[in-house]
């Protein structure tokens, strides 16, 4: 009989792989007695009637304890729970949760323990948070599904590059009962950091750079650093507690922004880009740890094992180098009157090298950065930079800025020869280069002057500087 499509009842994931595992065992009860003979029949029904009831409690009343979690056969279910991992770190964070609770009043008061008449705690169903946790039925439709996002925020997934479990001091999982409790610390960091405002929570973030390029994501981070900080644990066993993992350019827009009110739950959950980042942690201790010990200065760092690529750096010492690079690039930025167009700029057509850096009268930063090399066959300058300036970079690295052919005419004869002419970064790199390869000799002053003076002018500022960004980088060495 046809039935309209609302009418028609929809299959659920988790129950249709159940029910084919019942009817499956069922049709192969009725093929077996079909084939039975009348003698042994009523003995037949006896043993399908007991494998069909192991075969339910298999499937339905099988604890989740006692079987590892299925994992996603398809690269779409794998990235859901990947997603949903994430969801569920940045919404179950001491400092989120404080926040839902003050601005969903809908929110029961025993899922996030933020007062202390709720100690000790009571196990939660995953049913209620899945039920009043926000937007998070949206995202995941069975607690079976939860439950195994949750079992991964717990322990460390060897698929991923974390070193250490993300939440994994946050609550226990009861996979059995489908339950969860909060952890006594975690209550506490609840009770503490939720009513932390700006000044508060600057002493709790940390500026991470650097981050091996196998971490990806946030949970990733997260669990990276939360490896470090059970390493450095001074007695206690705990290690740390990463309650959060921020993009720069958010914490810096909402710090310095004179707001001074408490943090934003939405922006745990924004946009994250790896390899850098601000990790909020539980404690100022351990951000002073991770400072001392993965130092932003190679040089003043202790000998760790194993050693670690990351650079650290509190929210006061980040805040110093920021207003640094800022100063520095003032001292760089060209003044109004230099970007404004020349008269004898006859073309409609806007100008890109207008904005450019100002080039002085008489300006002579490169002098000393023209090398020739003569004479030389005629060569394709594809050729020269595939064969010559492997060469001679080898022994000054990144020297080379250009290679290309240059022909002179002989006085002498009428023939025409080809002269290497090297363009170099940097004059003390020039030096570097004659002290190496005596075949090279430097270009006359006056020709050297010609030379520059024929070359566009986007070719010559951008010449000109990377010659101050070099003299600057070897002055302040």
């Amino acid at each position: 009989m046809f039935l309209p499509r609302k009418l028609q009842k929809r299959t659920h994931a988790g129950r249709s792989a159940q029910s084919d595992a019942v009817s499956s065992v069922a049709q192969q009860a009725k093929r077996d007695v079909a084939q039975l003979k009348p003698s042994d029949e009523i003995a037949q029904q006896e043993a399908t009637a007991a494998n069909s009831s192991s075969a339910w409690t298999s499937t339905y009343a099988t604890p989740q304890a006692e079987s590892p979690s299925p994992t996603p056969n398809s690269k779409p279910e794998t990235a859901k729970l990947d997603r949903l991992v994430e969801f569920l770190y940045t919404q179950l964070s001491p400092l989120v949760a404080p926040l839902t609770h003050h601005t969903d009043q809908s929110t029961p008061n025993h899922l996030f323990p933020a007062s202390p008449q709720n100690r000790p705690p009571t196990p939660i169903h995953l049913a209620r948070l899945l039920t009043h946790l926000p937007h998070l039925a949206t995202r995941c439709k069975s607690i079976h599904l939860l439950s195994q996002a949750l079992h991964i925020l717990l322990t460390h997934n060897t698929t991923t590059a974390a070193a250490a479990a993300a939440a994994g001091n946050w609550f226990v999982l009861h996979r059995d009962a489908f339950c969860l409790e909060w952890s006594p610390r975690y209550m506490r960091v609840v009770s503490e950091v939720g009513c932390v405002d700006g000044v508060g929570l600057g002493k709790l973030l940390v500026y991470v750079e650097a981050i091996p390029a196998r971490v990806r994501t946030r949970v990733e981070a997260a669990g990276y650093l939360n490896g470090l900080l059970m390493g450095e644990g001074e007695g206690e066993g705990e290690g740390g507690m990463v309650l959060g993992v921020m993009e720069p350019g958010v914490v810096e827009g909402w710090m310095m922004g004179g707001q001074g009110v408490g943090l934003v739950g939405s922006m745990l959950g924004g946009k994250w880009t790896s390899g850098r980042g601000f990790f909020v942690l539980d404690s100022c201790k351990h951000v002073e740890v991770l400072c001392r010990t993965y130092s932003w200065d190679l040089s003043q760092r202790p000998n760790v094992k194993p050693l670690e690529p990351i650079r650290c750096l509190s929210w006061s010492e980040w805040v110093t180098m920021r207003k640094l690079y800022h100063r520095r690039q003032k001292l760089m930025r060209p003044s109004p009157s230099d970007t404004q167009p020349q008269p004898d700029h006859t073309n409609s057509q806007p100008d890109s090298s207008l904005t450019l850096l100002p080039e002085p009268a008489h300006s002579n930063c490169y002098r000393g950065t023209i090398l020739l090399l003569l004479p030389f066959p005629h060569l394709a300058p594809a050729l020269l930079n595939r064969h010559l300036k492997p060469q001679l970079e080898k022994r000054v690295a990144e020297s080379i800025s250009y290679i290309h052919p240059f022909p002179t005419t002989n006085a002498d004869s009428a023939t025409t020869t080809s002269t290497i002419v090297i363009r170099t970064a940097h004059p003390i790199l020039a030096a570097q280069l004659l002290l190496h390869f005596p075949e090279l000799t430097r270009m006359q002053p006056d020709q050297e002057d010609s030379y520059w003076s024929t070359l566009p002018r986007k070719t010559r500022h951008s010449a000109r500087r990377r010659v101050l960004t070099l003299s600057s980088t070897t002055t302040n060495v």
